[in-house]
């Protein structure tokens, strides 16, 4: 499915929902969020390392909102938080050698997607 679309599911018999999204962009996660409240007991979310409203890296508030989201909802709920996947590295990397990415000074703790 092309980035930006999400697609209406039908949840008859599920109590869990487990989300994650290629691209996290909390207005598109809101609908979704929404057609699981009152339909399963859980929902785990594949969220991101650090999440907050003040994150330097977009796509940290993205999720930090659409964990706020799914709190709201009421709905028992486990927020996984995994850092950069280890495949975008080799994106991070300058001509120089240098790993070049959103994180300051921060450290770099990539994990593989397949984990």
């Amino acid at each position: 499915m092309p980035a930006g679309q999400y697609s209406t599911f039908a949840f008859h018999t599920v109590d869990r929902a487990f989300l994650l999204w290629p691209q996290a962009t909390a207005s598109g996660h809101a609908a979704t969020v929404e057609q699981l409240a009152g339909r399963v007991e859980r929902i785990v979310y594949l969220s991101y390392l650090n999440a907050s409203e003040d994150s330097t890296f977009t796509f940290a508030r993205d999720h930090w909102a659409t964990e706020q989201h799914i709190r709201k909802t009421g709905l028992r709920h486990t927020f996984l938080r995994d850092a950069m996947y280890a495949d975008f590295a080799p994106l991070l990397v300058g001509a120089d050698g240098v790993i070049r990415g959103p994180a300051g000074d921060g450290a770099f703790t990539p994990v593989a997607q397949d984990d």
